[in-house]
């Protein structure tokens, strides 16, 4: 029975196909071994590179090793404050523009105007009001308030703008941001105050930390700023007097050659 199938077409077109499946199979598992194979023995021979590689270049290959997450990155080292020096200038009352050089001379007698400031540290709203108050004596009693203001560029009358405090008020920052590092003078200005311009004496306080010099002439004390415009008023009433004193000896002479005498009685 097996021998009449066997001889059959039908059987032999089975067996073929059967053999056919066979053969895939075998090969595809040969395949895979020798796949198998081929990466044991790169696996087996990768250690011996590595090394070759880490003998050769040992910082390349360390680095490689650590990965993006092996980077010794620098700590944030916090910025150190550096010491400016900035000109600020006290106006007498609340105005747009800035100030003429009359004007300037007014302030200036008046203990106000312009004034050299250094700033040491990043000071707060507090400390920087206390440092404007030992320059400025009459920025102490005002109840007002005041703002800072700087002048755009050029020359001349500018009109000025306001500088606007953060939200704990005007800090060491800020006056470095607003003047540039100490290029552009600051402004300050009263808000609903106004400060006398009568000149002061030569030994008001607001001189105390002014440059001084003697005026040959009276021998007074006085800042420098004062004192070029005292120089010209002293030397013209010193060379005044001579003047009047010859006129005096004049007429004494006078008198005496006459013989008239003035009257005793008055």
């Amino acid at each position: 029975m097996q021998s009449q199938l066997g001889t059959t077409p039908a059987a032999v077109s089975a067996e073929a196909a059967v053999q056919n499946i066979l053969s895939i199979i075998n090969e595809s598992l040969a395949t895979s071994t020798s796949s198998e194979q081929g990466q044991g023995q790169s696996l087996g021979r990768r250690p011996g590179i590595q090394q070759e590689m880490a003998r050769s270049f040992p910082g390349f290959c360390r680095r490689g090793n650590r990965g993006k997450a092996g980077f010794n990155r620098p700590a944030k080292v916090a910025k150190q404050w550096t010491t400016f020096s900035f000109t600020i200038f006290l106006v007498h009352k609340h105005v747009e523009r800035t100030p003429t050089p009359v004007e300037d001379l007014q302030h200036m007698q008046a203990g106000l105007g312009k004034r050299m400031l250094s700033m040491p540290s990043d000071m707060n709203h507090a400390e920087v009001c206390s440092l404007f108050e030992r320059a400025y004596p009459k920025l102490i009693p005002i109840t007002g308030g005041w703002l800072l203001y700087k002048a755009s560029g050029g020359n001349g009358r500018r009109n000025l703008s306001v500088v606007l405090p953060d939200s704990e008020g005007y800090t060491g920052s800020t006056i470095r941001c607003a003047s540039g590092r100490g290029k552009t003078m600051i402004y300050i200005l009263p808000l609903q105050e106004e400060f006398d311009l009568t000149p002061l004496p030569h030994d008001a306080e607001e001189f105390m930390q002014m440059k001084k010099a003697e005026c040959k002439t009276c021998h007074k004390v006085m800042p420098l700023q004062l004192l070029a415009l005292h120089v010209q008023d002293c030397e013209a009433l010193s060379s005044s007097d001579p003047e009047i004193t010859e006129v005096l000896s004049y007429k004494e002479k006078s008198c005496a050659l006459s013989g008239w005498q003035p009257c005793p009685v008055k």
